[in-house]
């Protein structure tokens, strides 16, 4: 019981768990855009209707994994640009980094230090992070 444990466990953290489920180039055209909320909504029945292949238990473990990590990333940022853009000239530019990497990563904790340091440097680095932001 403990290897079929640890085999399941294994799987889930392995990086393959990660990969998005491919998608039938029948079903999505070039042209046409797969939103957020359809992706959310996606079930393993539906994939194995659409694509007429079933669906093993990775390959349902490795849907509900990229779910799951789109629905973390595709939240609403708690801050509009502009206001990121007057706390990075203020000074506090690291705290609208924290806020928008919910305090985890280093660019946060650098934009602190380089504006303890001086406040062009904390500036100048938090307005050129922006990009991973917006």
């Amino acid at each position: 019981m403990k290897s079929i444990f640890t085999f399941f466990i294994g799987i889930l953290f392995t990086a393959s768990a990660f990969a998005v489920v491919p998608v039938n180039s029948a079903i999505q055209n070039e042209t046409e855009k797969i939103t957020v909320e359809q992706i959310l909504a996606m079930t393993p029945a539906s994939i194995e209707k659409q694509t007429g292949k079933k669906m093993n238990f990775v390959e349902k473990a490795q849907l509900k994994i990229a779910q799951k990590h789109i629905a973390k990333h595709a939240e609403a940022t708690d801050l509009d640009q502009p206001i990121y853009i007057v706390l990075a000239i203020v000074g506090l530019g690291w705290l609208a980094m924290g806020l928008l990497d919910d305090w985890s990563g280093n660019n946060w904790i650098i934009a602190l230090v380089l504006s303890l340091l001086l406040w062009l440097p904390g500036v100048i680095y938090s307005l050129v992070k922006m990009k991973d932001y917006y």
